[in-house]
């Protein structure tokens, strides 16, 4: 897991707690400077998720099966597709829960099971302790 900043600084973002989020290298590689994307059910450019000021809930949830990630508004979508979420090389035939309440697809985990917020993965915040909780929201 890297540092990594949800406004590029290439596009004026800035190096404070507020834009910055942990992400693996290959997310990292996938959103590159990107801060929007294309919602392919809208076909309109949409700001990508951004996890120090959304829910996980309100965009995302799981397939029946637990391995891939849905979109539910606009962002969710776009943001699934910007950042490869459900990549078939990572993700395929590798959800699970376990004992512990986490589960995961591909490089994304969520604490609790389906769709109940993001603890470490592309969406989780930096500070650690901030795991969206039920409500999905992360970061103070």
């Amino acid at each position: 897991m890297h540092v990594e900043h949800i406004i590029p600084l290439a596009a004026g973002g800035f190096s404070e707690e507020e834009n910055l989020w942990m992400a693996c290298a290959l997310c990292i590689g996938y959103k590159g400077t990107q801060t929007h994307h294309m919602d392919p059910a809208a076909h309109e450019l949409v700001p990508l998720y951004n996890p120090r000021k959304q829910s996980w809930c309100e965009h995302f949830h799981w397939s029946d099966d637990g391995v891939e990630v849905l979109g539910l508004t606009h962002c969710g979508r776009a943001t699934i597709i910007a950042l490869k979420l459900n990549n078939e090389f990572l993700g395929a035939g590798t959800s699970a829960v376990d004992g512990s309440g986490l589960a995961s697809s591909g490089r994304l985990i969520v604490r609790g099971g389906r769709g109940v917020g993001a603890l470490c993965s592309p969406l989780s915040p930096l500070r650690a302790g901030a795991t969206g909780g039920p409500g999905g929201k992360v970061g103070a």
